[in-house]
């Protein structure tokens, strides 16, 4: 029997537990300003990312 792979943070790189729930996870473990900080270096890194190809 095949098993679903566990949804990792992208934020910690830690694995959910199981039912956990990824809006839970973030919320319940890191700070705004942490995700705040994840999201916009994301969003450079993807527009950079957009422009040099």
């Amino acid at each position: 029997m095949a098993t679903k792979a566990a949804y990792e943070c992208p934020v910690c790189h830690e694995e959910l537990e199981d039912g956990e729930q990824m809006e839970e996870h973030l919320l319940r473990t890191h700070p705004k300003k942490k995700l705040a900080t994840f999201v916009a270096t994301e969003t450079v890194t993807r527009e950079e990312e957009g422009v040099s190809e």
